[in-house]
């Protein structure tokens, strides 16, 4: 049995956990664009290129095509999935949230639009100077008890 063995199955299983990492996540993501192969390497050297899944998923398609590894089919695949979550970012970043930090309002806004919610999450909420608040950022969800922020 090789060091790999089993090696996707044991991701897929991880999938719904919320435990996988980055390098994990770009693996599965690559598992489409290259079926039969390792993709833990590939992973591992576009992260490095780039730095965070967003800078990987946001890169030019000539210059992902720079990657060890990365040719026009796989470079196309990572760039539409970034045009993706770019469309889906832009109606996700435009829902409803009070435009100014008021200490009751925010309170209010804060207990009807969590109540809903079956899991935890972590929101952070970005502010300028003057308290007006820029945007919203989801940077963990729950699994079953608790909500993490992976590093």
């Amino acid at each position: 049995m090789g060091e790999h063995e089993g090696h996707r199955q044991r991701i897929m299983q991880k999938l719904d956990s919320g435990t996988l990492l980055d390098h994990e996540l770009l693996e599965v993501a690559l598992f489409n664009a290259i079926p039969r192969r390792n993709t833990n390497d590939l992973a591992h050297r576009l992260l490095a290129e780039f730095g965070t899944l967003g800078e990987v998923f946001s890169a030019p398609f000539k210059r992902l095509q720079n990657v060890k590894g990365v040719g026009v089919s796989v470079a196309a695949y990572i760039r539409v999935i970034g045009i993706i979550m770019r469309k889906i970012y832009d109606v996700i970043g435009t829902l409803y949230y009070p435009e100014r930090f008021d200490r009751d309002v925010f309170f209010s806004y804060v207990k009807e639009e969590y109540k809903p919610l079956k899991r935890e999450v972590i929101d952070i909420y970005l502010l300028d100077g003057e308290g007006k608040i820029i945007t919203r950022c989801r940077f963990g969800e729950s699994n079953f008890f608790n909500a993490e922020i992976h590093p």
